[in-house]
């Protein structure tokens, strides 16, 4: 199966909307998810849909991407495997946080929860992909942190 993501989302799209947007379209889609805050529980704008083997991923991305979908232009491309969410965080009192680096292969918490924290990686993740700016991302996040 293929995995794409569908970016651009209205807040009000569902897992089963999205799934009817694409079988819509004739794919036949094996699995639909809107992403949501771990927190509000409310969607974030982005949601990951599973195609079937038979279905074309290219022409999928081809007629989706663009599609005006409730006066929105979505944003679908072949999703990319999540990537390791490690190093330290900020402090909240503006200190620039813990010592990060390794903590036995799970990301190191340092002043926030780990709830939190794991909620802060999952957006920096997204943003990464969604503004295809990893390095500029990187580069802002080892200034803040006092890592030039």
């Amino acid at each position: 199966m293929t995995k794409l993501y569908v970016g651009n989302l209205t807040f009000g799209m569902t897992d089963e909307s999205l799934m009817q947007l694409l079988v819509g379209k004739g794919y036949k889609v094996g699995s639909a998810r809107i992403i949501t805050d771990r927190e509000t529980g409310r969607s974030r704008g982005f949601g990951f849909v599973e195609l079937a083997p038979e279905d074309d991923a290219a022409k999928a991305i081809s007629e989706l991407n663009g599609l005006e979908v409730d006066g929105r232009a979505l944003q679908v491309n072949e999703a990319r495997p999540q990537e390791f969410r490690g190093g330290g965080g900020g402090g909240r009192d503006g200190s620039g946080g813990g010592r990060g680096g390794y903590s036995g292969g799970r990301p190191a918490v340092a002043v926030a929860g780990e709830a939190e924290a794991d909620g802060i990686n999952r957006q920096l993740s997204a943003a990464r992909r969604e503004l295809g700016c990893a390095g500029e991302i990187e580069k802002f996040l080892r200034r803040i942190r006092g890592n030039s």
